[in-house]
């Protein structure tokens, strides 16, 4: 049985322990507005954009890219399709979106499955056109 102490009696180790346990967890979860970023701050800063958002895993706006870069006319659902077609990708599926995560006192891990890239576009799509009616 496990002896539970009224907030009031916790030591202050406890407390400090706990705070940073909390302020640790804040820190897992996605920012409520997305960082922006100019294409020229990314070019100027890479190892910073990598630590900030590649390896936390972290979307971020980039604004200003050259309108010689190739994926900003190519780069079409359509031609997507075409490219990927056969491509299997990894969807990591959550009820709430939340993987990785400590949710109602329990660590939640993602149920990850393998779908055609097709697929999960299609899925994308269809969750964009029912969040903007």
């Amino acid at each position: 049985m496990c002896d539970v102490q009224p907030a009031s009696r916790l030591t202050a180790d406890v407390r400090r322990a706990l705070s940073a346990l909390r302020e640790a967890q804040a820190g897992l979860a996605l920012p409520s507005e997305l960082p922006r970023h100019t294409a020229q701050w990314c070019e100027v800063n890479p190892g910073l954009f990598h630590r900030e958002h590649v390896a936390r895993n972290l979307p971020a706006l980039i604004s200003g890219l050259p309108d010689r870069w190739p994926a900003r006319t190519l780069w079409s659902n359509a031609y997507l399709r075409r490219r990927l077609a056969r491509t299997l990708v990894t969807l990591s599926l959550t009820p709430d979106g939340r993987a990785d995560a400590v949710v109602n006192g329990r660590f939640q891990q993602p149920a990850d499955v393998q779908v055609p890239f097709v697929d999960a576009l299609d899925h994308l799509l269809a969750q964009s056109a029912s969040s903007s009616t």
